[in-house]
């Protein structure tokens, strides 16, 4: 068997089918759908339990919503800050 290659997987697919072992793509596919559902649905949590939240803290629902887009920013400007540096 060579390096890196898969037991009972060819080199030169048969053509229309893709390549990598077999139900690679199913995966694939049921893994995109599954990460598409999880965002959507994850995006409109804030939107759905403002009022719950701003009630529970004594602030307004748009005071709550404020707060809920900013953390969402500070999570991605310290995503973009990070850069991989060299330990020394």
């Amino acid at each position: 068997m060579a390096c890196g290659r898969l037991p009972g997987v060819t080199s030169s697919p048969a053509s229309g089918s893709s390549p990598g072992p077999p139900g690679a793509t199913t995966l694939v596919w049921v893994l995109g759908i599954a990460q598409t559902l999880a965002w959507a649905s994850s995006t409109d949590q804030p939107a759905i339990l403002a009022t719950s939240i701003a009630r529970d803290l004594g602030m307004s629902r748009a005071a709550a919503l404020a707060l809920s887009g900013s953390v969402l920013l500070l999570a991605l400007a310290c995503l973009l800050g990070l850069r991989p540096r060299r330990v020394k």
